[in-house]
């Protein structure tokens, strides 16, 4: 939990909440009055009062407590409890942040506050942090064209995929490729998060990357450049009569490609589409409404989101959403495993609603998804750029029938690959299924 600050906040004098819904088609801006929990029952002020916390930035932190107080999805625990709760986690994890570091202690004071409410989905940005945010959720970047997974207890970074014709792609980098280095500067030295960091950059500048291939280092030398990420790719199999469209995230110029991808199967031909979410771990939902909107007549009811108040609905051609003339009119297999997540989740649900009300023909295949069905807002924090993610509401597909800690069961159930498993072989198996469902072979 522990996170380092190169140097001290200065106090902010006023909160600026901007809240952008990260998992809904609206974003608005709330402009608050500055934070003032002085002489209130506050967590700010027990932890004020406790003799093991060191001095912090009381503002920011304040401005951290008024927004959960004012948007988080349910009830929060007694301020005494969720203070006992901060202080045990600042006395477990943050032992060894310099206590003269007041921004230092800030950040993980915030840190342990988010871990006492208990919201596994929050985090709090540096303003660094959030623009990266930001950037990786728009779909566009300055990079060299990877997606990784960084697991910091194993201290690595895997590549588990290349954009195509990006400057790694170009250069050699593949998937299941693990970075070891960057610039000569060890993971072990600099820690998962600041190497990723240290990957970017301005565009038209070199960085070398090394990475590990079996037991092989090779060192790539890239110029960065700016890169518009591909969410999504398609193509035609069984002899060219059914669409294949592989959807691997959920961002800023997904349902831009999505369209472009049923437009273009449609074109040639396809009498079946098959739309492949396994692990995709979701995104705006923004995206995902937009794309299930181009599927379905106008005014089909798209999702729900409530946070224990009345609901609030999405549907097709309501102005916000993607307003095309256009209805999918060929039987589709949604495929999805445990990794299909948040968005990935709505849009498998959706697709089975719509399957049940005879507005499409739809089926869903393999493994139980993730079971997140809560959506969580992006908040923009004082003025000096710092943001917080927190949970807000619940998200439903059309039925309004909540998965989150249930997941969508699928209609047919593919087993589970082991985890040595060959990657082709399950997509083998996969594919296959789907195919054998919509009643073609994969010749």
């Amino acid at each position: 939990m522990k996170r380092n600050a190169p140097s001290p906040l200065k106090l902010i004098t006023a909160l600026i909440l901007v809240i952008t819904l990260l998992l809904t088609a609206v974003s608005c801006g709330i402009e608050l009055p500055p934070p003032d929990l002085s002489g209130t029952d506050s967590v700010t002020n027990r932890l004020l009062e406790s003799d093991k916390i060191p001095e912090f930035d009381t503002s920011l932190f304040s401005s951290v407590e008024l927004s959960f107080l004012s948007y988080y999805y349910k009830d929060l625990e007694d301020n005494d409890t969720l203070a006992e709760k901060t202080v045990a986690a600042w006395v477990e994890f943050c032992g060894e942040v310099d206590t003269a570091d007041k921004e230092a202690v800030t950040l993980n004071l915030i840190d342990c506050y988010i871990y006492a409410i208990g919201d596994r989905y929050a985090f709090f940005r540096t303003p660094d942090e959030s623009e990266d945010y930001s950037q990786d959720l728009s779909g566009n970047f300055v990079g060299i064209g990877v997606s990784v997974i960084r697991e910091d207890r194993e201290m690595t970074v895997e590549v588990i995929s290349v954009e195509v014709d990006a400057p790694a792609d170009r250069a050699g980098i593949k998937a299941g490729d693990f970075i070891v280095a960057v610039n000569g500067e060890r993971i072990e030295d600099l820690g998962t998060l600041n190497m990723i960091n240290k990957i970017k950059g301005e565009a038209g500048t070199e960085v070398s990357v090394t990475v590990l291939r079996g037991e092989e280092e090779i060192t790539f030398t890239m110029t960065r450049e700016h890169i518009s990420e591909t969410t999504v790719t398609y193509s035609m199999i069984a002899g060219g009569e059914v669409g294949y469209i592989k959807i691997t995230g959920f961002k800023g110029n997904t349902a831009a490609q999505f369209i472009n991808a049923v437009d273009s199967i449609e074109a040639e031909g396809a009498e079946a589409v098959i739309f492949d979410l396994r692990g995709n771990p979701g995104g705006l939902l923004d995206a995902v409404c937009n794309m299930l909107s181009y599927l379905v007549p106008d005014g089909t009811k798209i999702a729900s989101f409530s946070n224990g108040k009345k609901p609030v609905y999405a549907s097709s051609g309501s102005g916000k959403l993607e307003d095309k003339d256009h209805v999918l009119d060929i039987p589709a297999v949604v495929l999805c495993n445990s990794s299909s997540a948040s968005a990935s989740e709505l849009f498998a649900g959706a697709m089975r609603d719509y399957n049940d009300w005879g507005i499409l023909e739809a089926t869903i295949a393999g493994e139980v998804t993730f079971k997140k069905g809560i959506m969580q807002s992006e908040l923009s924090i004082g003025r000096k750029g710092h943001t917080l993610t927190l949970t807000v509401a619940l998200y439903n597909p059309p039925s309004g029938e909540n998965f989150h800690e249930v997941g969508v069961i699928p209609d047919v159930l593919i087993p589970a690959p082991e985890e040595d498993a060959d990657r082709a072989e399950t997509d083998e198996l996969y594919i296959n299924t789907a195919l054998g469902i919509l009643g073609y072979n994969n010749d």
